[in-house]
């Protein structure tokens, strides 16, 4: 398993709208989950994160305001038409 660092903000807006505004300036909204443990809702940089998960068994690791994350995809959405990816579940890894 290989490890891709990756730099996120917090997400704090939500709902379609903000998701799209997400997505027009070339970034992936996502969240976070886990046992025991609090989603974190964050925004993904979009090429970096699509060259990332291109290796569904990478362990990402994701830094969120100085806090670094280990986390693994569990579900990609993408887009019906077009090569793009429209959000991101990732799980937390202990």
């Amino acid at each position: 398993m290989s490890e891709i660092k990756l730099v996120a903000e917090p997400r704090v807006d939500f709902g379609k709208g903000y998701a799209r505004r997400i997505r027009v300036a070339g970034n992936i909204p996502a969240v976070i989950y886990g046992k025991d443990a609090e989603p974190k809702h964050i925004i993904l940089p979009g090429h970096e994160t699509t060259l990332a998960v291109r290796d569904r068994d990478a362990v990402l690791v994701i830094e969120v305001e100085g806090e670094e994350i280990k986390a693994t995809v569990q579900e990609i959405q993408r887009h019906p038409i077009r090569p793009e990816l429209q959000h991101i579940d990732l799980l937390f890894v202990k």
